[in-house]
């Protein structure tokens, strides 16, 4: 019997932190949006400028009050390679923090937009190729957003789209 109680211990503390992992005191929606759009024709490729950035609703869901919190991000892309014939592509992070102007008081809820990060799309005008034989269009394109929320110094929430996010990616790793 002693066995079971101290098996049952060891369960429970390696599987807590799992079963309170999705409780957090805010919920997210994010929203990709394209702000700017323009077109130019080079000799040889026409070229779609886009920015685009995430519209951000949070909601505090607790009872809490929370004084002026600080929402950090990080927008990943992937930036395409034109004339790449593997379809290669690099990928690339954009970080930036929104700070709430007033306090977010309990099932209030805050809206925020992002920074706006370039992509582009480019396509070969008619009658070029690439010599190696690429594919003639290269897209850019965005793969997501992580936000970590913080109160002074202390990190009081988190929200990864899309979800895994976080498993392929490092929050501390080197921006370009």
């Amino acid at each position: 019997m002693k066995r079971f109680g101290w098996f049952a211990v060891v369960m429970w503390v390696i599987g807590a932190p799992a079963l309170f992992a999705g409780l957090s005191d805010f919920d997210f929606t994010s929203e990709a949006k394209v702000q700017d759009r323009s077109v130019s024709n080079k000799s040889d490729r026409q070229i779609r400028d886009e920015r685009w950035a995430y519209n951000v609703v949070v909601w505090n869901k607790s009872a809490k009050d929370y004084g002026k919190l600080e929402f950090r991000y990080i927008i990943f892309r992937k930036q395409a390679m034109a004339g790449s014939k593997s379809g290669g592509y690099k990928r690339v992070r954009s970080t930036g923090s929104v700070k709430a102007s007033l306090e977010l008081k309990s099932h209030d809820k805050f809206t925020f937009t992002t920074d706006a990060v370039d992509l582009k799309k480019s396509q070969l005008q008619g009658g070029w190729t690439y010599a190696n034989g690429a594919p003639p269009r290269t897209y850019d394109g965005l793969e997501g957003i992580w936000i970590r929320v913080f109160d002074g110094d202390k990190q009081v929430g988190e929200f990864v789209s899309p979800q895994g996010l976080d498993q392929k990616e490092r929050w501390d790793a080197p921006t370009e």
